[in-house]
């Protein structure tokens, strides 16, 4: 599959573009995000400011009329790609029953893991350890439930108004990483793991106080910019002559606490916070760790 990009000079942005790729690197731009649509007037204005041209890309927003180039590309070979591919058409778990035969079994399985974890997560807040056997007994049933039609889930997790459990968002998102994991063919004990780490994602968010948690507002630009840069500033040389843009995964504990107290300093300084900065952000950092 090609991909198709025009590149155009910034006074001939509209609004409508996607914009692929700029002109210089995103880290030296206060763009947060690596692609977004111009949305009206401002985006146009902000990217005058940084820009003289960039690559838009016509499939995902409104293509330019007199493009200064259009470049064609052809993605490289991609591991993950050819997982997808091998997994297309492949499927381990024929479907057994119907959604209507299904739906109240995947109700019933989801209304006991929603349970379970509940439970399991409001103990683990009043201090006591995870009992992960708990937790594999929780999403068994799902799993099955899934294994059989997948579909009885997806219609489950449109409805908007399904209830009103505080770790709902954890176990639909546990129910969709199993459905996913059914299409690769990933075996039983594969999608039990896949269902429990993706159970627990959210454990970290236990360590926040409840007011943090409900704040209406949310993370501003800043915030985000300063992990950006944090990261950035953590990639060496060594990992750029390797072809990686990022640190290795094996220093991803150093690594995310330094971003957590560079945006935790910068939070400090702007004010946003009314608790006393300590002398060793990045020690306090570590005592909140796992």
């Amino acid at each position: 599959m090609t991909q198709m990009e025009q590149k155009v000079i910034v006074a001939d942005v509209k609004v409508g573009m996607y914009v692929s790729r700029l002109d210089r690197p995103w880290l030296e731009t206060r763009y947060l995000f690596q692609g977004f649509y111009i949305s009206d007037s401002s985006d146009i204005n902000e990217l005058q400011q940084h820009c003289e041209y960039v690559f838009i890309d016509p499939e995902r927003g409104e293509s330019a009329r007199q493009p200064l180039q259009t470049v064609v590309h052809k993605p490289p070979s991609d591991k993950l790609v050819e997982v997808f591919k091998k997994a297309t058409g492949h499927e381990r778990y024929p479907v057994v029953t119907s959604v209507e035969e299904e739906i109240g079994a995947c109700r019933e399985s989801r209304r006991q893991a929603l349970d379970v974890v509940t439970n399991v997560l409001d103990q683990l807040k009043a201090g006591h350890t995870i009992k992960l056997q708990s937790v594999r007994k929780a999403v068994s049933s799902m799993i099955a439930s899934i294994v059989r039609n997948p579909d009885a889930l997806f219609w489950l997790a449109r409805l908007k108004d399904k209830d009103n459990y505080a770790y709902a968002h954890c176990v639909d998102a546990c129910g969709l990483a199993v459905a996913f994991g059914r299409h690769l063919g990933f075996s039983k004990p594969e999608l039990e793991n896949l269902a429990v780490g993706t159970l627990l994602f959210d454990i970290g968010k236990l360590q926040l106080p409840d007011g943090l948690l409900t704040k209406p507002g949310r993370l501003t630009d800043e915030m985000f910019l300063a992990a950006a840069h944090s990261l950035a500033d953590q990639v060496k040389d060594s990992d750029i002559d390797r072809g990686r843009v990022y640190p290795p995964l094996s220093a991803i504990r150093e690594v995310s606490a330094k971003i957590a107290a560079d945006v935790c300093k910068m939070a400090y300084d702007n004010g946003f916070t009314d608790r006393k900065e300590p002398d060793d952000i990045l020690a306090d950092v570590h005592e909140y760790m796992y």
